[in-house]
């Protein structure tokens, strides 16, 4: 059985992803929270839920040591380890920056850089990263997470192109950008849209450990509509 690495971000999306690949995958949720929050995240899924600090590569490569020894394979990696800074670039102090920009920037190549070889080492694989929702839950978009977005679609291509040779696909997902004033005064029409985009998501994720090896979708944009 093929194993899906899930870097999460958001819960209810790591646990929408769970409970639709379990019954294909063995699927395991790496969460940057403590261990209780990965088991409350990993709660009514079979699934496994470990803790992992994705700004530091040494425990990385400690988690993902223990995945090999106890599974012997990491098939997929998907990068959904995101947040979103909700306060414009003045109001906000160097401790949230940072922690954004590590998080955001830092945590997908640090993960990438520890799964990549024990993926080539197997001779193949697939990474998936989602370019998740900064335009879609955060009131005050800006710099911060425009920097997010283009870095993370800079990096998507840098290993499309670096890792062709190596049959490890890289697929990137973006957002349709959401017209907020559609939602952001009803609240029972943006909680359809976040599980549109949640439910979206998951059919999508789907679609690409469903291609058969050769066919490759380097690029997939989710609309809100």
């Amino acid at each position: 059985m093929k194993v899906i690495l899930i870097i999460n971000g958001i819960d209810d999306l790591a646990k929408a992803l769970a409970k639709r690949l379990t019954s294909k995958y063995r699927v395991i949720i790496c969460t940057p929270h403590p261990v209780e929050q990965g088991v409350k995240t990993t709660q009514g899924v079979k699934c496994e839920g470990i803790a992992m600090d994705t700004t530091s590569l040494l425990n990385i490569e400690s988690v993902l040591q223990k995945i090999m020894e106890t599974y012997g394979s990491i098939d997929c990696l998907i990068n959904g380890s995101y947040l979103v800074a909700d306060t414009k670039l003045e109001n906000s102090n160097e401790k949230e920056i940072k922690k954004l920009l590590e998080m955001n920037l830092l945590g997908p190549i640090l993960v990438s850089k520890a799964v990549i070889p024990l993926m080539k080492k197997q001779a193949g694989g697939l990474i998936i990263n989602m370019n998740l929702y900064s335009d879609f839950r955060s009131k005050n978009t800006g710099l911060i997470n425009s920097l997010s977005n283009g870095t993370v679609t800079s990096f998507s291509r840098f290993l499309t192109k670096n890792l062709k040779k190596d049959s490890i696909p890289v697929t990137e997902i973006l957002y349709e950008k959401v017209n907020r004033k559609l939602y952001t005064k009803d609240t029972l029409r943006k909680e359809a849209l976040e599980i549109m985009y949640v439910e979206r998501t998951v059919d999508t994720i789907e679609l690409i450990l469903s291609l058969s090896n050769g066919i490759t979708i380097p690029r997939i944009t989710i609309k809100n509509s």
